[in-house]
């Protein structure tokens, strides 16, 4: 298993995540949540794609607002 740090912030917050299999995320604008182990195959990512190998140019596939880097990491 690959773990891997990512670190967000903002003006209010700054919150260190620690990426896991487990690891879920969540667009800010429509709640859409990418989950690896099913992956997006409308989109043509299998489950098991893991969040770091999604272009990041990826878009929400739901809402097409937020892409890759505006998604927040939650735990599964």
């Amino acid at each position: 298993m690959q773990v891997s740090s990512i670190e967000t912030s903002s003006a209010e917050v700054q919150t260190a995540w620690t990426i896991t299999a487990a690891t879920c995320f969540r667009c800010p604008n429509c709640a859409y949540v990418y989950n690896p182990a099913l992956g997006c195959p409308k989109e043509g990512y299998p489950a098991g794609t893991t969040f770091e190998n999604l272009p990041r140019s990826w878009q929400c596939p739901d809402c097409a607002v937020r892409e890759k880097p505006d998604f927040v990491a939650i735990s599964a």
